[in-house]
């Protein structure tokens, strides 16, 4: 097991199935799944693209996506630019510059647990979305006890003193029960579905300890630390934008 690993053959890791990385391999697969049934390539928006990772993972020979990712980081959106074919966009994720019904995909990956209010994000995430499209979410979860205990003690702890750098910018803690009644509000939430129950390093070098977390993340996601979240819009929010977006 020595010598350079590439994690699930895509990017350089410290292991070959890292389960902090899965959340892609699952998102890409979606992706590609909602591809083949349309007839045309689908809009996606990721919400929070970051290094623009995603696109990394997406299979080299799955159907055409047309990428569009916004941060409101400029570096990350330059870091974002060495992954070829993405269209960026830089802007505030409460507050799209796009118009109603642009996109048939909406990616949001770890981005919520950052917003103090994670419902307004949401909702600009289904204004954005078209009527039968469908949104993607990735987002830590916590025992509902412990999610709780920490949304009401150290969430406002970190609001009021200002300090949400030492947990990387988390101002927001959910349980799997609590994500499904958040998004349940304006979506109607499809499959929630875990994917790491517990990283050790040297066993996510082996397939069958990525299988082993997958499966029990589907089955109990409540068990998972990190879950993917998919879902679609209960009600049409507007019509789906046309033409040139200006990007």
């Amino acid at each position: 097991m020595s010598g350079p690993k590439k994690a699930f053959g895509v990017e350089e890791s410290s292991a070959r199935y890292r389960l902090r990385l899965a959340r892609y391999v699952d998102l890409a697969e979606r992706i590609r799944d909602i591809a083949k049934n349309r007839d045309a390539p689908p809009r996606l928006l990721d919400l929070g693209v970051g290094k623009g990772r995603l696109k990394l993972y997406y299979p080299a020979d799955g159907p055409p996506v047309d990428w569009i990712g916004l941060d409101i980081q400029t570096w990350r959106l330059e870091a974002a630019k060495k992954v070829p074919g993405w269209q960026l966009v830089r802007g505030d994720g409460t507050r799209l510059p796009f118009p109603d019904g642009a996109f048939d995909l909406v990616v949001c990956s770890q981005v919520l647990e950052h917003f103090e209010n994670s419902e307004e994000a949401l909702r600009e995430a289904g204004r954005v979305l078209a009527s039968d499209g469908t949104l993607l979410l990735s987002l830590p979860v916590f025992p509902p006890g412990i999610a709780w205990l920490a949304q009401t003690v150290l969430g406002g702890f970190l609001r009021l003193t200002g300090k949400r750098k030492r947990w990387h910018g988390h101002v927001r803690f959910f349980s799997t029960a609590s994500l499904r009644r958040m998004v349940g509000k304006d979506f109607r939430v499809r499959d929630v579905r875990g994917f790491r129950l517990l990283s050790v390093l040297f066993l996510e070098n082996f397939r069958f300890y990525y299988r082993l977390n997958r499966w029990l993340g589907r089955v109990a996601p409540w068990l998972s630390v990190e879950v993917n979240c998919e879902a679609t819009k209960t009600e049409k929010r507007g019509a789906k934008g046309e033409g040139d977006f200006g990007f």
